[in-house]
Formats: C-alpha cells, sequence, structure tokens
C-alpha cells in the first residue's frame, strides 16, 4: 500500500488547481539582481533558474554535483520554456540573458557549507535580492545517512538551516528580500505529534516505512520559515514556505513504477511549481501586504497548511527545532 495515505488523497484533490496567478510576464528587469537557489538546475529549481536568467539575473546556483550542474545549465541558458511568454521574447530579441554561477555546496556533508557561503558571499559583494531553498531528496532507493550520521531528509534541513545561519548577517544587509523555504503538501503525513525533536533521524522510532521521513523534513520547512520570519519581522526580511504544487519532477524516481505510473497522470508541469516559487519571491501580495511567515500553495495564492502545523505552532515546535538545530551545527559555523 502507498504509504502517504493523506498525500495521495492530496495528489486527487490538487487535480484541478487553478491557474498560475503569476508568471515571468509580471517580472521586471533583473538585470543586476542576484539570487540564489539551491538545487537550481534540476526540477523545479531549474525552471525557476531558466526563469529568472532570462530575464537578465545571476543566479547562484548551490548543489553538490558540478556535472549535474553542466548539464542543467545547458537547458537554462538555451531557450526559455515553451510555453512561456518568455520564449516568444526571446524570438522576438526581447530577453536578457543573466548570468549562472555553481557553487558547491552539499547538503549531506555539512563541512562543505561554510566554504560555499564564502563564495556566495565574495559573488554577491554585500547585496542579493532572493534566496529560494530549494534542494531535496524523496525517497531515494535505499536509505541514505549524511556524514555527520542524519538519516538523509533530515539531513537536507539541518543543511539548509546552517547554510541559512551562515547567509542571515547577509539577509540582514538586504532588508525587505525574500527568503523561501521548499515545503510540500506530503507534511500532512507528518507524525500527528509534529516534529521529532528527540530522534529527528528517525533511528529509535518506528514508522510505516520511510514516507513518513520525507514528510517530517518538509514539516520541518514550514516550521522554520514561520520562525525566521519571527524572528527577523523587525528588519523586514519576508520569509515563506511554499507547496509548489503536485509535479512532474525527476525527485520521485526512485517510487514504484506503478505509483509513478499512477501519480504520473495527475500531476502538473515542474514550470508550474517554479511559478509558485516566483509567486512567493515577487508578487506584492507576499512583499506588501503582510505575506511574511505563510504558507504559500499552488499554483501561487496565500494558504493554509494542515492542522498538524497549527498545533506544531501553538506548542512552540518551531523555537525548540530552531534552537535544536542551533546546537547541532555550531561546530560547522
Amino acid at each position: 500500500m502507498f504509504e502517504g495515505n493523506k498525500t495521495f488523497f492530496t495528489i486527487c484533490t490538487e487535480m484541478h488547481q487553478p491557474p498560475p496567478r503569476f508568471t515571468e510576464t509580471d517580472l521586471p528587469s533583473l538585470v543586476g539582481k542576484k539570487y540564489i537557489i539551491t538545487g537550481g538546475y534540476s526540477g523545479i529549481g531549474l525552471e525557476l533558474s531558466r526563469i529568472l536568467y532570462h530575464k537578465g539575473a545571476t543566479v547562484i546556483i548551490c548543489g553538490r554535483s558540478e556535472s549535474n550542474y553542466n548539464a542543467g545549465a545547458e537547458l537554462i541558458k538555451a531557450e526559455p520554456a515553451a510555453d512561456s511568454e518568455l520564449a516568444k521574447a526571446t524570438k522576438n530579441g526581447k530577453s536578457a540573458s543573466g548570468e549562472l554561477v555553481f557553487v558547491a555546496a552539499d547538503f549531506s556533508d555539512l563541512t562543505t557549507i561554510k566554504p560555499a557561503v564564502a563564495i556566495i558571499e565574495e559573488v554577491c559583494k554585500g547585496a542579493v535580492d532572493g534566496i529560494w531553498y530549494n534542494a531535496g531528496i524523496m525517497l531515494p532507493g535505499k536509505a541514505t545517512m549524511s556524514k555527520q550520521g542524519y538519516e538523509g531528509h533530515w539531513a537536507i534541513t539541518v543543511g539548509h538551516f546552517l547554510l541559512n545561519r551562515l547567509l542571515t548577517p547577509l539577509v540582514e544587509s538586504c532588508p525587505g528580500i525574500p527568503v523561501i523555504w521548499l515545503s510540500s503538501g506530503v507534511h500532512i503525513d507528518a507524525p500527528s505529534s509534529g516534529i521529532n525533536l528527540s530522534d529527528p533521524s528517525f533511528a529509535h522510532t518506528t514508522t510505516n516505512g520511510r514516507y513518513p521521513f520525507y514528510a517530517h523534513a518538509k514539516l520541518s520547512m514550514i516550521l522554520l520559515a514561520h520562525e525566521f520570519a519571527k524572528r527577523e519581522s523587525s528588519r523586514n526580511i519576508i520569509s515563506v514556505s511554499v507547496h509548489p504544487g503536485v509535479l512532474q519532477t525527476n525527485l520521485a524516481r526512485d517510487d514504484p513504477a506503478i505509483m509513478r505510473f499512477i501519480v504520473g497522470r495527475l500531476v502538473h508541469p515542474a514550470r508550474f511549481g517554479a511559478l509558485t516559487m516566483l509567486y512567493a519571491g515577487f508578487s506584492k501580495e507576499i512583499l506588501e501586504n503582510s505575506g511574511n511567515g505563510k504558507y504559500i500553495a499552488p499554483f501561487g495564492q496565500i494558504g493554509k497548511a494542515s492542522p498538524i502545523v497549527d498545533k506544531a505552532i501553538e506548542e512552540g515546535q518551531g523555537e525548540r527545532l530552531w534552537k535544536m538545530l542551533d546546537n547541532a551545527i555550531d561546530e560547522f559555523c
């Protein structure tokens, strides 16, 4: 049986989402702007990188595989998505190519994050215009552990938290910029008690398969986005989490064949997820109208996360998670 029963119901109910409300046509020129995207060379990240690049931005892509980056960069530079207005603009000579910068960062090895931040700071020279914490894994063929002993999905959360902590001085020097944390509607299948603060890698906790690992990690991204918004509210830093939608990407490549067959007929193009991320980072509804700390739903609207999130926030799990991760990463700062 499919492990994420609530998630499968969510997939079915999201078949008929309204079309994207915010697209590349709503963006101004981004020439001179700098953006950071983790995992920006595949899936949603690639589509987002492609949009920003063809609007003239410098896109700093963080990831562990330079060969995968090189392959993705060719697709990003070649042309905008075929169904986008940017594709028409390119044909008419109106598109502005930007710049791509690869920064090696392996979120399963915390020792790689600080050197990556040093390179980012050198490229940004004191100014950044937006950050998307997008990189992730989803139920790889076999269970994975990070270099520091974290379960693979949780390691992504810890790695992004470390990256965010090291980037916070840069972020705080750029008031008003958006920081977007990629989550998923899958968080609905996280443990009903919320974050497993005593055993976040589930080393000593019995679960029904590995699906709760992924859901648990995605719940953590919602709570961290909300907590960062709360902590940085006085500095006008915008921090939101995003459920990008049920999408056709390579993230679920290790799912059972029957599951990929069924879900493959229900999902939306990866570009739609990128447009949800675009809305989170550029929409006036978010940046100017009290969108801080919110949960963004497909395909560009302020949504409502599951009751698990409300309960976790009420119980102060976001603050406790933040403190726990702060202690865990101290030696890597």
